[in-house]
């Protein structure tokens, strides 16, 4: 914000396109504000325990998980490492405590797999 407001963004890339330069724009993907179905207590079975994906070593772990939450989903592991089954909250939900809302990203919406990309000229 700082840099567009006094110029700084707009001489630089001015700067360097005047001198051959080639300027693409890009950030990290997006974020989405999801509200929380709960907080799953699984003690050390899941390897990643993030707000938006849930990962376990077996399918087995991954279905404990989803029986308390039935309206999780399962991400095919196709393509995947054999001990890499992951389980996602429902869309624009998050594992956080039930109700509360969180920003956060690394889940399958959209907003979260979308890279902007900006090439100026």
């Amino acid at each position: 914000k700082q840099w567009t407001q006094n110029g700084f963004l707009r001489d630089l890339c001015k700067l360097l396109l005047d001198r051959g330069f080639r300027v693409v724009i890009t950030a990290d993907h997006g974020n989405i504000a999801a509200i929380g179905v709960g907080n799953p207590k699984e003690g050390m079975v899941a390897d990643k325990r993030g707000e938006r994906v849930r990962v376990y070593p077996n399918a087995q772990l991954r279905e404990q998980t989803q029986t308390q939450y039935p309206d999780t989903i399962e991400w095919p592991s196709t393509g995947l490492p054999n001990d890499y089954h992951a389980l996602f909250p429902p869309p624009r939900k998050a594992f956080v405590n039930a109700e509360a809302v969180s920003v956060c990203h690394g889940g399958i919406s959209l907003e979260e797999v979308i890279v902007p990309y900006i090439q100026l000229s």
